[in-house]
């Protein structure tokens, strides 16, 4: 079995979702809908947080 470099993976496909563990190649499935809603949902909340904490500080 072939063991990879972080130089070999500079050479692969940038669309490719891949890791690189202990120099073995895993392939990622791409992210699902529903996985990128929760993302956008935690990322609003954190972005609304930060506002409110900014108007409570003054």
């Amino acid at each position: 079995m072939s063991r990879y470099t972080f130089a070999d993976c500079l050479s692969w496909p940038e669309r490719e979702r891949m890791e690189l563990v202990d120099g073995e190649v895993i392939v990622m499935a791409p992210p699902t809908q529903i996985y990128q809603a929760v993302v956008m949902e935690v990322s609003w909340q954190f972005a609304n947080f930060s506002e409110l904490s900014k108007i409570f500080e003054s």
